[in-house]
């Protein structure tokens, strides 16, 4: 900022450098103004999210045992184990509990058994609580259609269906070597105003 007042001209690629450095760090958080109507500013910011944000491999991902104070090494590559994290729960009419789970290593495979593990969230409703679960599908997300996938690798989201245990903010892992991200912070609430379902059916889990 010092070199840009002073009037030097800078390089672009020295600020995307400098840019991504800043956003891993969690130091800087770039705002790109994007019209949804329009598409003004979608391409600026798709660019921008592709030349200046960390790539999955570049971003740590750590984890704790969720019965030892054990940190493993940094697993950031397919082939590590498994490790998630349920950042959507809702209720379906027709097939029940759906958790959209976000992968940030390793690879989720259906039919092979996963760890899932929720801590810390008490203050939430959500009890501590570690099980072991199987998913039978593995769904891709795509807009209102899903599609059957066989993988779902760093940096995606894959939907399941019927796995009890999993709640908005847990971490799903390989079962044999199962990890305990830290949950979110939850900002304080502003207002005091609560969104109550109408009826039963139309109720969702958070």
């Amino acid at each position: 900022m010092d070199r840009y007042l002073n009037g030097e001209d800078i390089d672009p690629t020295v600020l995307i450098d400098d840019l991504e450095k800043a956003t891993s760090k969690g130091t800087f958080y770039p705002v790109l103004p994007v019209s949804a109507l329009t598409g003004a500013g979608l391409t600026e910011l798709l660019d921008g999210i592709v030349a200046a944000c960390p790539t999955p491999g570049e971003r740590r991902c750590r984890g704790d045992h969720p019965r030892r104070q054990t940190r493993p090494e940094d697993q950031r590559r397919p082939e590590r184990p498994a490790v998630a994290e349920v950042v959507r729960t809702s209720i379906d009419a027709y097939v029940g509990r759906v958790s959209l789970v976000r992968v940030f290593s390793g690879t989720l495979r259906p039919d092979r058994p996963i760890h899932v593990a929720g801590h810390g969230m008490a203050d939430r409703g959500h009890e501590d609580h570690d099980a072991d679960e199987r998913v039978a599908h593995l769904q891709s997300p795509l807009g209102s259609t899903l599609r059957r996938s066989r993988t779902a690798s760093p940096a995606t989201c894959a939907r399941w269906t019927k796995v009890a245990s999993a709640e908005t903010g847990d971490t799903v892992s390989d079962a044999e070597n199962p990890l305990l991200m830290q949950p979110w912070r939850m900002p304080e609430p502003l207002l005091p105003v609560a969104v109550v379902a109408k009826t039963a059916a139309t109720r969702t889990p958070w």
